[in-house]
């Protein structure tokens, strides 16, 4: 007797599949899907890996940060080394200037004649300015004089001045001829100016008369009291400073590197009392070197 061939039957995954061979019926179960709730296995090495880049390029930005800052504190200190070299520098050079021989100086006059006091000087406030030709009564004296004449409220009258940017480097004193009417004549408070910011111009305070920005005012008041001609001769180093803290607070109206030596001189009237009239004289002003020796005999 001859068995039949084994007959596959076709069915879906999802039921139980039949096999018929010799006569044996064998029961294969569905085909199982997949957990879906089972995550995929994780691959360490890959993560590894991955850890191990993120620390090399932090490890690299930290040598660059460490290098930079190193870098920054050189560059920090070679630049105070350069500022503190160029403060030595100076300091030496205003050693030298100080220090260094004057020649003797000519007289130095101002411009003082009615042709150029029109160009060259001007005048504010109160203060009314006449030219007088002088009979050369005294031998000192120069061919003109200048009459100030006002009147002085809240112990001011007004002023005049003059723009100098001369080298006064050696010049020991100011000269200058003034004649008084007696006691209440006033005070004629001198104010000079030197260039200590190096622009060739007078940084003063237009608000505040008298004070400088970033330039040295130096005054002298000289009360006239006397009647009749009188010469005068005030030592430059008796002007005080009026505006501490502005400028260099020194006397050096020297044009030395890059300065404009001594820019201007100013006079202003003044009064002894806060109410009173204001009336000199002023004749040949000019800067003079007097020697120590000389000044002692």
């Amino acid at each position: 007797m001859t068995l039949p061939l084994p007959v596959e039957t076709q069915v879906s995954r999802s039921t139980p599949q039949k096999s018929f061979y010799k006569g044996i019926v064998v029961i294969e179960s569905p085909t199982k899907a997949p957990d879906a709730s089972v995550g995929e296995p994780i691959n360490l090495k890959q993560n590894q890996k991955s850890s191990r880049g993120w620390l090399l390029l932090f490890m690299s930005l930290s040598v660059v940060l460490i290098a930079l800052t190193l870098y920054a504190a050189q560059m920090y200190q070679n630049l105070q080394r350069q500022i503190q070299a160029t403060r030595d520098q100076l300091q030496q050079q205003q050693r030298a200037q100080q220090f260094a021989p004057v020649p003797p100086r000519e007289a130095w006059a101002l411009p003082f004649t009615p042709e150029n006091f029109k160009k060259q000087w001007w005048h504010f406030d109160r203060l009314n300015c006449t030219w007088l030709p002088e009979a050369v009564s005294e031998t000192f004296l120069g061919p003109h004089s200048l009459e100030l004449r006002g009147q002085i409220q809240g112990w001011y009258g007004g002023g005049l001045g003059t723009y100098l940017g001369m080298d006064a480097r050696g010049y020991t004193h100011l000269s200058l001829n003034v004649f008084g009417y007696g006691p209440g004549s006033g005070i004629l408070k001198i104010e000079l100016v030197d260039d200590d910011n190096k622009n060739y111009r007078a940084d003063v305070n237009a608000q505040k008369p008298g004070t400088g920005d970033q330039d040295d005012v130096l005054t002298y008041a000289l009360p006239v009291t006397w009647q009749g001609w009188k010469h005068i001769n005030i030592p430059l180093l008796a002007f005080s400073d009026a505006n501490p803290g502005a400028g260099d607070d020194l006397w050096n109206p020297s044009q030395w590197l890059g300065s404009g030596g001594l820019l201007q001189m100013q006079w202003i009237a003044l009064g002894s009392q806060a109410t009173q009239p204001f009336h000199m004289q002023i004749n040949k002003p000019r800067f003079i070197q007097i020697k120590e020796n000389a000044s002692k005999k």
